[in-house]
């Protein structure tokens, strides 16, 4: 059985990261997301659904510096706390269908993630795209459990300023 809902539309979410260059291959970086979501299922179940997920993340970047002159490639892995909140009257549509959402589903989550960045303006603007592959998977309990996978590959455009 399902709820009658279409897809929980994918949105996109804003990150707000802090870079610390440590040599001319090797950087970390602290990233924090927030990304929210109203779904309303129609009738005739009409119910809602708000999600909100909150990501932070400590990842450390390797630039090889023999193909960065000619690839400005990076890598790079980390760990990280992600937080997930969902409300709605939808919940008590799931309870009736054996379905629980754990209220403990804040976790630990892995990371790895490979990039691309120019930089422009001797070297204080850069631009980057980014592919951030995330493993956490969020569950939920009763008669009829499921997974909410969250571990997926998060595509980034990101500009950055050098000072």
């Amino acid at each position: 059985k399902g709820l009658g809902s279409p897809g929980i539309d994918a949105a996109l979410m804003p990150v707000i990261s802090v870079t610390l260059t440590h040599t001319p291959e090797l950087s970390s970086r602290l990233d924090v997301g927030y990304w929210a979501n109203d779904t309303q299922i129609p009738p005739p179940t009409s119910a809602d659904l708000s999600a909100t997920f909150i990501p932070i993340s400590l990842n450390l970047l390797y630039r090889p510096i023999l193909l960065h002159d000619f690839i400005p490639l990076y890598l790079g892995g980390g760990a990280g706390y992600s937080h997930l909140s969902v409300e709605g009257s939808a919940l008590d549509l799931l309870k009736q269908q054996g379905i629980t959402v754990n209220e403990g589903n804040s976790g630990l989550t892995g990371y790895a993630l490979i990039g691309l960045e120019y930089l422009f303006l001797d070297n204080q603007l850069s631009i980057a795209i980014e592919a951030k592959r995330f493993l956490k998977t969020f569950t939920t309990s009763g008669t009829s459990p499921l997974d909410l996978d969250f571990d997926g590959t998060a595509i980034g455009l990101g500009i950055g300023f050098r000072f």
